[in-house]
Protein backbone atom coordinates (compact mmCIF):
# COMPACT_ATOMS: atom_id res chain seq x y z
CA UNK A 1 0.00 0.00 0.00
CA UNK A 2 2.74 2.26 1.03
CA UNK A 3 4.73 1.85 -2.60
CA UNK A 4 0.94 2.45 -4.26
CA UNK A 5 0.51 5.99 -2.34
CA UNK A 6 4.03 6.74 -3.06
CA UNK A 7 3.59 6.54 -7.01
CA UNK A 8 0.20 8.46 -6.29
CA UNK A 9 1.95 11.03 -4.62
CA UNK A 10 4.56 11.74 -6.99
CA UNK A 11 2.45 12.58 -9.92
CA UNK A 12 -0.92 14.02 -8.39
CA UNK A 13 0.76 15.26 -4.80
CA UNK A 14 1.45 18.30 -6.33
CA UNK A 15 -2.67 18.91 -7.34
CA UNK A 16 -3.57 18.41 -3.04
CA UNK A 17 -2.35 20.90 -0.71
CA UNK A 18 0.14 20.20 1.71
CA UNK A 19 -2.26 21.50 4.88
CA UNK A 20 -5.08 18.62 3.53
CA UNK A 21 -2.27 15.84 3.33
CA UNK A 22 -0.86 16.64 6.81
CA UNK A 23 -3.37 17.95 8.88
CA UNK A 24 -6.43 16.80 7.94
CA UNK A 25 -4.71 13.31 7.25
CA UNK A 26 -3.08 13.07 10.65
CA UNK A 27 -7.14 13.77 12.30
CA UNK A 28 -8.53 11.32 9.66
CA UNK A 29 -5.85 8.31 10.57
CA UNK A 30 -6.54 8.85 14.42
CA UNK A 31 -10.42 8.80 14.58
CA UNK A 32 -9.81 5.98 11.80
CA UNK A 33 -7.94 3.98 14.33
CA UNK A 34 -9.91 5.01 17.26
CA UNK A 35 -13.15 3.24 15.45
CA UNK A 36 -11.08 -0.12 14.74
CA UNK A 37 -11.02 -1.94 18.48
CA UNK A 38 -15.22 -0.72 18.69
CA UNK A 39 -15.84 -2.39 15.57
CA UNK A 40 -13.93 -5.55 15.92
CA UNK A 41 -15.13 -6.11 19.44
CA UNK A 42 -19.00 -4.63 18.85
CA UNK A 43 -19.67 -6.49 15.76
CA UNK A 44 -17.85 -9.97 15.75
CA UNK A 45 -17.91 -11.68 12.82
CA UNK A 46 -19.35 -8.96 10.92
CA UNK A 47 -17.34 -7.01 11.70
CA UNK A 48 -14.29 -8.39 9.86
CA UNK A 49 -14.60 -7.11 6.91
CA UNK A 50 -15.46 -3.69 7.81
CA UNK A 51 -12.02 -3.45 10.17
CA UNK A 52 -10.44 -4.81 6.97
CA UNK A 53 -11.92 -1.73 4.86
CA UNK A 54 -10.61 0.82 7.65
CA UNK A 55 -7.21 -0.64 7.98
CA UNK A 56 -7.29 0.12 4.06
CA UNK A 57 -8.14 3.48 4.62
CA UNK A 58 -5.47 3.69 7.10
CA UNK A 59 -2.70 2.09 5.06
CA UNK A 60 -3.72 4.97 2.20
CA UNK A 61 -3.48 7.79 4.37
CA UNK A 62 -0.66 6.50 6.56
CA UNK A 63 1.23 6.20 3.08
CA UNK A 64 0.10 9.89 1.98
CA UNK A 65 1.27 11.40 5.73
CA UNK A 66 4.50 9.75 5.34
CA UNK A 67 5.39 10.83 2.02
CA UNK A 68 4.12 14.09 2.91
CA UNK A 69 6.11 14.25 5.87
CA UNK A 70 9.19 13.44 4.38
CA UNK A 71 8.68 15.93 1.52
CA UNK A 72 7.87 18.83 4.10
CA UNK A 73 10.65 17.81 5.70
CA UNK A 74 12.55 17.59 2.83
CA UNK A 75 12.53 21.36 2.45
CA UNK A 76 14.63 21.84 5.58
CA UNK A 77 18.28 21.24 6.13
CA UNK A 78 19.50 17.90 6.56
CA UNK A 79 19.82 17.81 10.34
CA UNK A 80 16.38 18.30 10.63
CA UNK A 81 15.63 15.27 8.68
CA UNK A 82 17.25 13.25 11.43
CA UNK A 83 14.55 14.69 13.72
CA UNK A 84 11.58 13.68 11.41
CA UNK A 85 13.31 9.73 12.01
CA UNK A 86 14.23 9.97 15.33
CA UNK A 87 10.18 10.66 15.61
CA UNK A 88 9.20 8.13 13.91
CA UNK A 89 11.74 5.67 15.94
CA UNK A 90 10.05 6.97 19.15
CA UNK A 91 6.75 5.97 18.31
CA UNK A 92 7.70 2.76 17.94
CA UNK A 93 9.32 2.45 20.74
CA UNK A 94 6.50 3.52 22.46
CA UNK A 95 3.75 1.56 20.87
CA UNK A 96 6.96 -1.30 22.16
CA UNK A 97 6.73 0.10 25.67
CA UNK A 98 2.78 0.54 26.09
CA UNK A 99 2.62 -3.05 24.97
CA UNK A 100 4.88 -4.84 27.20
CA UNK A 101 3.55 -2.73 30.40
CA UNK A 102 0.13 -3.96 29.32
CA UNK A 103 1.39 -7.22 29.16
CA UNK A 104 3.27 -7.57 32.02
CA UNK A 105 0.05 -6.01 33.99
CA UNK A 106 -1.71 -8.85 32.25
CA UNK A 107 -4.47 -7.07 30.66
CA UNK A 108 -6.99 -8.95 28.57
CA UNK A 109 -7.28 -8.29 25.23
CA UNK A 110 -9.95 -6.48 24.42
CA UNK A 111 -8.57 -3.97 27.05
CA UNK A 112 -5.22 -3.39 25.52
CA UNK A 113 -7.00 -3.15 22.00
CA UNK A 114 -8.33 -0.57 23.43
CA UNK A 115 -5.99 1.23 25.34
CA UNK A 116 -3.49 0.87 22.01
CA UNK A 117 -5.61 2.23 19.68
CA UNK A 118 -6.81 5.20 21.80
CA UNK A 119 -3.16 5.87 22.37
CA UNK A 120 -2.20 5.98 18.20
CA UNK A 121 -5.69 8.03 18.25
CA UNK A 122 -4.34 10.79 20.65
CA UNK A 123 -0.63 10.43 19.09
CA UNK A 124 -2.11 11.17 15.13
CA UNK A 125 -4.52 13.84 16.42
CA UNK A 126 -2.03 15.42 18.49
CA UNK A 127 0.26 15.58 14.99
CA UNK A 128 -2.38 17.14 13.59
CA UNK A 129 -3.37 19.68 15.68
CA UNK A 130 0.30 20.92 16.24
CA UNK A 131 1.23 20.94 12.75
CA UNK A 132 -0.62 24.58 12.70
CA UNK A 133 1.80 25.76 14.89
CA UNK A 134 4.78 23.95 12.86
CA UNK A 135 3.85 25.27 9.66
CA UNK A 136 3.57 28.57 10.76
CA UNK A 137 6.70 28.91 12.57
CA UNK A 138 9.85 31.10 11.22
CA UNK A 139 12.03 27.79 10.72
CA UNK A 140 9.69 26.50 8.60
CA UNK A 141 8.66 30.12 6.62
CA UNK A 142 11.98 30.63 6.09
CA UNK A 143 13.44 27.83 4.39
CA UNK A 144 9.77 27.27 2.46
CA UNK A 145 10.79 30.79 1.00
CA UNK A 146 14.44 29.57 0.39
CA UNK A 147 13.49 26.26 -1.40
CA UNK A 148 11.24 28.20 -3.22
CA UNK A 149 14.17 30.21 -4.39
CA UNK A 150 12.77 33.58 -2.63
CA UNK A 151 15.37 35.25 -1.04
CA UNK A 152 13.68 38.07 0.12
CA UNK A 153 13.04 36.72 3.68
CA UNK A 154 17.25 36.13 4.29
Amino acid sequence: MLTVTQIILVFYGHKISERFKLQFLWIFAGVVLFIVPFVATGLKEKGFGLVFVLLLMFGVTNGILQGSVFGAAGTLPSEYMGVVMTGNGLSAVLAGAIKTLLLILEVDVNTQAYIQFSVAFAYFTLCGILYSSAINSKVMKYYRAKSMGNKSEE
